[in-house]
């Protein structure tokens, strides 16, 4: 599909019940080519995970809206969460690997450097062909970031969207390489090299993640 697949993606996962205020996405026919709003939320065994290296998993909800060509070459938009069903408590899985960071001296220093792998799945997506609508869509790929103190540059590839029954719709080797600046943020304490965390809830996020 090459460079066909604009993605507006934030995939926003929630360890915690009762979220107020979250509105599906809507399906538009003019999306920015790459990943906007990228968020994800989850635990990690040990941060700052110098001894590594350390995993974790993502979960809850997560939200994206997707244009582009099918591999057919016809035009289709996806949205995750389908705005024509009730809204899910989850959507979202994944998991989070190799994870290691930097503490070459201990007290109550800040890891300074790190970085990690991670996947992401986000189901019942609605699927437009052509205009022909279907449930039951999937949307797939992979993660990885660089970090540097509480920045970070995310790397997404192997993006994937499958219809209900499977079957591959859109792909991408490569959707985005690295082109995009965020955060990292450990949100239940606070870690040091000389007092790491045990799984601790973190969330990644970026604004935008330019195609390459």
């Amino acid at each position: 599909m090459g460079r066909g697949l604009y993605v507006w993606l934030a995939t926003v996962a929630l360890l915690c019940t009762g979220m107020v205020g979250l509105h599906p996405v809507t399906l538009s026919a003019a999306l920015a080519p790459g990943i906007q709003g990228f968020t994800v939320t989850g635990t990690v065994k040990e941060f700052p995970c110098a001894v590594g290296p350390c995993d974790g998993s993502l979960g809850g909800l997560g939200t994206a809206s997707i244009s582009g060509e099918t591999v057919a070459g016809a035009p289709f938009t996806a949205v995750w969460p389908d705005p024509g069903q009730p809204l899910p408590a989850a959507n979202l899985t994944g998991g989070l690997s190799d994870i290691f960071d930097m503490c070459p001296v201990s007290g109550p220093a800040p890891s300074l450097v790190g970085s990690g792998n991670g996947s992401f799945s986000l189901i019942g997506g609605l699927l437009s062909i052509a205009g022909q609508q279907t449930g039951g869509a999937t949307l797939s790929g992979a993660f990885s970031w660089l970090r540097s103190e509480t920045a970070v540059v995310i790397t997404v590839s192997s993006a994937t969207v499958t219809n209900g029954s499977g079957l591959v719709v859109a792909q991408q080797a490569t959707l985005v390489d690295g082109t995009g600046g965020g955060t990292f943020a450990v949100t239940s304490g606070v870690a040091t090299c000389g007092a790491p965390l045990a799984w601790p809830t973190v969330q990644i996020t970026a604004g935008y993640l330019a195609p390459q």
